[in-house]
């Protein structure tokens, strides 16, 4: 997540240099027009879809998964709604035909009411079980930054214990050398 926060801020840092470009670039006389070098433009664009890329690579397969899924979900709540709609409209024809007898139409609007609701309860539960897998994923996602941070700061203590025994075994061997220098 830092990693994002970072290549967002370094894109709003490339929209800010972009923006003092234009405001510090010369008028053209007689219009509201500037003039701009074409090739710092093109190095702070260039700037931006550098940190774009890798805000892609950085992105886990998950999150790629994350959005099919809502993508699926938007396709198959429409495909509920259209099923929904059609079931519904079936209903009311059946309704229409059995309109002559009072107890017959009151059977069939209850039984649309009751497919409209379970329709409703169809799309109420896929939502949900789209958004308890969102939020499984990301909290995978979350628990594997964790880890990799967990890692990193692991590997930069051993980094950091072999570091000073180099340094402790130099400075050792060098005051030895004094020592025996000095005989």
């Amino acid at each position: 997540m830092e990693l994002i926060t970072s290549h967002i801020d370094k894109i709003e840092d490339l929209l800010m240099r972009m923006d003092d470009e234009i405001d510090t670039a010369r008028s053209v006389p007689f219009s509201s027009k500037v003039s701009v070098e074409k090739q710092v433009l093109f190095d702070i664009i260039d700037d931006m879809k550098a940190i774009v890329t890798d805000m892609r690579k950085g992105l886990p397969h998950e999150i790629s998964q994350a959005r099919r899924v809502l993508g699926d979900k938007d396709n198959h709540i429409s495909e509920a709604r259209s099923k929904a709609e059609m079931i519904i409209k079936a209903a009311q024809a059946e309704a229409a035909k059995m309109l002559s007898e009072n107890q017959i139409t009151i059977q069939a609007k209850f039984a649309a009411e009751e497919i409209k609701e379970e329709a409703n309860k169809e799309i109420s539960d896929f939502k949900l079980s789209a958004a308890q897998y969102v939020d499984g994923v990301f909290e995978e996602l979350n628990d594997m930054m964790q880890a990799a941070m967990s890692d990193y700061t692991t590997k930069s203590r051993e980094i950091e214990g072999f570091y000073k025994d180099i340094m402790s075994e130099l400075y050792n061997n060098r005051k030895r050398i004094r020592i025996d220098g000095e005989k």
